[in-house]
């Protein structure tokens, strides 16, 4: 033991150093465990091949040694063993709590044993020891007693005692630092030795972070191994070095001369200069031991130095701020998007969802993708730092959603690459992802986009998809092919439209050149946006035209459309609704036009005693009204208090006299219509669209010589430039919203179809029942096929995209190429008057095919009204609008009758009526010679081909993914404006796969036909010619309304109508979306209608004006 002169500073001599003894004592610990397991295996192995002959049960010959040692401890191992063996696996696999406290009190104690260790390398290496006076020797015995006890553990929980004994590193790390401990307390002496290997179990550290629930992705725990290995090695060679370096070369003549005093610290700086190739010679290894173990370490060492730290900076460069949680504020609610995430959908988005006209500011765009953000994203995302956040990560992941907070978000946006080559799959993935968010969180809203309407049947069966919710599906083709045919029915319609759910500003440069002072017009109208608001209490008891009036004329707001909630389930919704009984109730919401949210709020606050006279809508507040009605109420009669209901003055002025009772109509009389064939019209069992006998293509098709003999004329070409293996188009839902069964059956457009013969055979199946429609094999890059089809005596010819861009394209541009070729090469077409129509046929056709309103033919201008379509047709004759229409009088209208009575068609290609679908934004320009300019930050907003309606892209159609965010009834109101009708029906008929039959009408089809109809009426001539004469838009939107029940949604005007004096204006039109009240109308002018179905039968009346234009509106109706 140790004297009491122990001083623990002084080295021991040389000839009196006993730190071989540390190392036999380890040894023959080691050995004689060895031996042992050994002897043990040994006589297992005769005591059990004694017994396996004796019971004669298994041939020596046929086993081995270790399926003999396995079969005996099955035996061993019953009773108290098995139950010992069970309860010490347990506690060192941490399977149980005691288990892991276990495994991590073993690892913290080993790291005190490092801390103490480190501690006393200040001493020198071996020196003597003094229990009663080194105090931190006692905490020492302590953790290694707690070590010899984890060690029993290991060992009796180990499977192999053999493997564990001669092959588990922390054995040998047991075996040579416990047993010094106690020898050192027998000698009296301490010799530092091998304690530092007790850092060895550093590698154990992702183990415990794991436990810890400190770790939890895979990369994570990859991460913490590979940095507990490095430190272990790292830590344990300097441990070594520190040791010879302090100790010395023990063999004569040296004799522990060539030592030096090194500090640990020294030592580990020494190791990390050697592993970075540096070696400043500062520092080096003076014995011959440790310049051999220093060799050793740089084969070693520098590989994994190497290897280790790239893969470290890796992990720390990619996890960055857009690896994080996400921390929502209080009070803000959140929405997270995924699915095709880029710089363009991403810049889109953020223009549209922040725009400052949101009515709801305090939502957080959450990106969820799993890419880094490029250059330009992360300045997008810089710029909109307080209301957006990215995050790299995958809705497929439990992590990520949890990283985003999902099942606290307000909604799940998921985006679709409107660019892909395969729509089908695009689809796949997004549905996948639904799956996936829904299983996350079932009761979560979710708004997808999806590609192709065939594809929406794999959602609606998904047993988790919910309306209820607020689940939407955004279905781009439907959407795409619905704006587009309507405008073959509207010319302009698709740019109105789309304007209106698309948040823009109104703001146009000051310095506009006199050839672009159109802009100035249609930017007003493009800054109206869709918005829905509760109607007052005002409004109860009205029908919807008096709304409407109210709305336009007090309000400066547009009100279209209404739902009222008829019970605790079902809800009215309808689009300017015909019937003549409908009184608005309580809590019914409004679909208005508007610049702003502020202004719509009116409608929710206008009180008919205290805003009857307000002369500013801006200066209306919310009044007291209701709540001191009900306040009054409540002291007459306190019984009622709480359950009274504010009886509403309605102002009287609204009160229009009611239709009388009249006897009920048999609805079967609307059948009086037939097609031109003089064939009665069938529908579809949802009274949807029109319907026909499923028809061979075969039947349907014909060649170009045949085309060409029958003179088509007043149809629909679609130029389909789809190639055999192309991607389908889903052009059943370009053709329904021109089969819709609102529109007569003389208003039905012959669509002619002119493609390849292979791609249109594979999309015929879903074509095959709608009448009317004619399939012609042919290019349309081939002028002789666009004549055969007699393109130019089209009232519309839509261009279609094959629908897919290219990665590796030069340009963008090239993604267009096709159909900017074509546009081109049809502008550039010229025609003779042989292929025009002649008077006599056109004549014919007019009577037939105009489009007046309640029925009537446009040929008795009196009382009918002229369509937009006679209008564009003497465009086209001349090149110029109305010819030229310099001067409205009666002889203007004369020269329009002369050329009425002469031709019908286009002699130049470029006043052919056209819509060009485009995939990217920017080609807009490549398709008007007229419109150089160049729209890098307004994409294809004020192009002059898509303020024209001559041009559509997909990209418009992000904007209503945030319009149905903000407000899900403005998708119901699109899809039934672009598509004629949404029937849930008919949806859930194609989700189960099938095809809709058909039949002929019947009262609940007579009931649904009975809906309105985008139309558009010309000012030159029929009951609205007089407010072509520098009428004011005000007074012709009240005329139609309180007359016809016809709501004015806005203009198509000539561009270059205030410039008539020109040699040769423009015959381009652009669009006008809901004018103020004193906008001057001109009398080329097209009007945007919202028209009726059925023909009302009008009553002389009179009627009072409400405002200040009273004297227009007096008199007979």
């Amino acid at each position: 033991m140790a004297s009491a002169a122990c001083r623990i500073e002084v080295e021991i001599p040389a000839d009196e150093r006993k730190w071989p003894w540390f190392l036999v004592v380890s040894g023959l610990i080691f050995s004689s465990g060895l031996i042992l397991i050994i002897i043990g295996r040994i006589l297992l192995y005769f005591f059990h091949g004694a017994k396996r002959r004796s019971n004669s049960v298994i041939d020596m010959n046929e086993v081995d040694e270790l399926e003999e040692e396995e079969f005996f401890l099955e035996d061993l191992e019953q009773g108290w063993y098995l139950d010992l063996k069970e309860g010490a696996g347990n506690l060192v696999s941490a399977q149980t709590l005691q288990g892991r406290i276990l495994v991590v009190l073993s690892f913290v104690f080993n790291l005190a044993e490092c801390a103490l260790y480190i501690t006393e390398t200040g001493y020198p290496i071996e020196h003597c020891l003094d229990l009663s006076d080194q105090t931190l020797w006692r905490v020492e015995i302590c953790l290694n007693a707690f070590f010899i006890f984890h060690f029993l553990i290991r060992f009796i929980a180990a499977n192999d005692k053999l493997s564990f004994w001669a092959m588990e590193p922390l054995t040998y790390v047991d075996i040579v630092t416990v047993p010094a401990v106690f020898v050192a307390v027998y000698l009296g002496r301490n010799w530092l030795g091998l304690r530092f290997l007790r850092v060895i179990y550093l590698i154990n550290l992702a183990d415990i972070l794991q436990f810890l629930n400190v770790l939890h992705t895979g990369s994570s725990l990859e991460m913490a191994q590979m940095i507990g290995n490095f430190l272990a090695l790292t830590l344990a060679s300097a441990g070594i070095v520190h040791l010879l370096e302090n100790t010395g070369d023990p063999w004569e003549p040296i004799n522990y001369t060539n030592k030096q005093k090194l500090n640990y610290f020294e030592c580990l700086y020494f190791l990390f200069v050697t592993m970075s190739t540096v070696g400043y010679g500062d520092i080096y290894c003076h014995t011959y031991l440790g310049r051999l173990f220093n060799i050793g370490f740089i084969s070693v060492g520098l590989g994994l130095f190497t290897s280790y730290l790239p893969a470290i900076q890796e992990f720390l460069a990619s996890h960055t701020k857009y690896d994080r949680a996400f921390k929502p504020t209080p009070g803000k609610r959140h929405v997270i998007v995924a699915g095709y995430i880029t710089e363009e959908s991403v810049t889109g988005f953020f223009k549209d969802f922040l725009h400052p006209d949101r009515e709801d500011s305090q939502t957080t765009v959450v990106i969820l993708s799993p890419k880094y953000p490029s250059l330009k994203m992360q300045a997008d995302l810089q710029r909109h730092c307080t209301k957006a956040s990215y995050f790299i990560g995958t809705i497929y992941k439990f992590m990520d959603c949890h990283r985003t907070r999902m099942r606290e978000a307000d909604a799940v946006i998921i985006l679709c690459n409107k660019k892909c080559i395969s729509p089908d799959e695009e689809d796949a993935a997004n549905i996948t992802r639904v799956i996936s968010v829904k299983n996350y969180h079932e009761n979560i809203r979710c708004i997808v986009q999806l590609m192709m309407n065939k594809n929406k049947s794999h959602l609606l069966n998904c047993p988790q998809w919910n309306r209820e919710l607020g689940d939407d599906i955004i279905c781009i083709d439907e959407l795409k092919l619905g704006f587009v045919a309507q405008s073959c029915n509207a010319p302009g319609f698709s740019t109105l439209l789309a304007n209106l759910f698309a948040m823009r500003s109104d703001t146009i440069s000051e310095e506009i050149q006199e050839s672009e002072k159109w802009k100035v017009a249609y930017m007003i109208g493009a800054a109206n946006e869709m918005y829905t608001a509760q109607l007052s209490n005002a409004f109860i008891g009205m029908s919807f035209p008096q709304a409407v009036e109210l709305c336009f004329e007090k309000l400066n707001l547009m009100l279209i459309a209404i739902e009222m909630k008829i019970s605790r389930k079902e809800r009215y919704f309808a689009i300017n609704p015909n019937d003549k009984k409908l009184r608005l109730l309580p809590g019914t919401r409004g679909f208005f036009f508007a610049q702003d949210a502020s202004d719509v709020a009116k409608a929710s606050k206008y009180c008919a005693k205290c805003h009857k006279d307000l002369q500013d809508p801006e200066r209306m507040v919310k009044c007291k009204c209701r709540r001191r009605m009900k306040q009054e109420q409540e002291k007459k009669n306190p019984a009622q208090k709480g359950k009274y209901e504010t009886k509403v003055d309605v102002d009287p002025v609204h009160l229009l006299e009611a239709e009388p009772d009249e006897a009920k109509k048999d609805k079967q009389s609307l059948t009086g219509d037939y097609f031109a064939s003089g064939e009665k019209p069938k529908f579809d069992q949802s009274g949807t669209f029109y319907w026909c006998e499923t028809r061979s293509y075969i039947s349907a098709r014909m060649s170009l010589g045949d085309a060409a003999e029958r003179k088509f004329k007043n149809h629909v070409v679609v130029l389909v430039l789809s190639q055999r293996l192309s991607p389908p188009l889903g052009l059943r839902q370009l053709v329904l919203p021109l089969r819709a069964s609102n529109r007569l059956p003389h208003d039905v457009k012959k669509v002619v179809i002119l493609g390849d013969g292979d791609f249109l055979a594979r999309e015929w199946p879903t074509l095959a029942n709608f009448p009317d429609v004619d399939i012609v094999p042919g290019s349309p890059y081939n002028r002789s096929d666009l004549r055969a089809v007699n393109v130019n005596t089209a009232d519309m010819c839509i261009l279609l995209s094959p629908g897919h861009g290219s990665e590796e394209d030069e340009h963008q541009a090239l993604s267009d190429k096709e159909v900017i070729l074509v546009t081109l090469n049809l502008k550039a077409m010229t025609f003779d008057e042989s292929e025009l129509a002649v008077t006599e046929e056109i004549k014919k056709v007019d009577s037939s095919r105009g489009t007046s309103i309640n029925g009537e033919s446009s040929a008795d201008v009196r009382v009918g009204f002229s369509s937009g379509a006679n209008s564009r047709a003497a465009t086209r004759m001349t090149g110029r609008p109305e010819t030229s229409m310099s001067h409205m009088t009666a002889g203007g209208n004369s020269m329009i009758q002369e050329v009425k009575k002469t031709f019908k068609g286009a002699l130049n290609g470029a006043n052919i009526p056209m819509i060009t679908e485009l995939v990217c934004d920017s080609n807009a320009m490549y398709i008007d010679q007229d419109d150089m300019n160049i729209y890098d930050d307004d994409g294809i907003f004020l192009t002059q081909p898509y303020a024209c309606g001559s041009a559509f892209t997909v990209s418009v159609l992000d904007s209503l993914v945030s319009a149905t965010y903000f407000n899900s009834d403005v998708l119901t109101l699109v899809r039934n404006l672009v598509t004629g009708s949404v029937s849930p029906e008919l949806d859930e008929l194609l989700a189960e796969g099938k095809q809709p039959s058909g039949s002929y009408e019947t009262q609940e089809i007579a009931a649904v036909r009975n809906r309105c109809r985008v139309a558009q009426i010309s000012l030159f001539e029929g009951p609205l010619s007089e407010y072509g004469e520098c009428g004011l838009f005000g007074d012709l939107f009240l005329y139609a309304l309180r007359t016809y029940n016809m709501i004015c949604l806005g203009l198509y005007r000539f561009r270059d109508s205030q410039r008539m004096k020109d040699k040769i204006p423009s015959t381009k039109r652009y669009v006008i979306t809901f004018p103020p009240f004193n906008f001057v109308l001109d009398p080329t002018d097209l009007v945007f209608v919202l028209m009726q179905f059925e023909k009302p039968k009008r009553k002389r009346k009179s009627v009072s004006r409400v405002g200040s234009v009273a004297s227009r509106f007096s008199g007979a109706f």
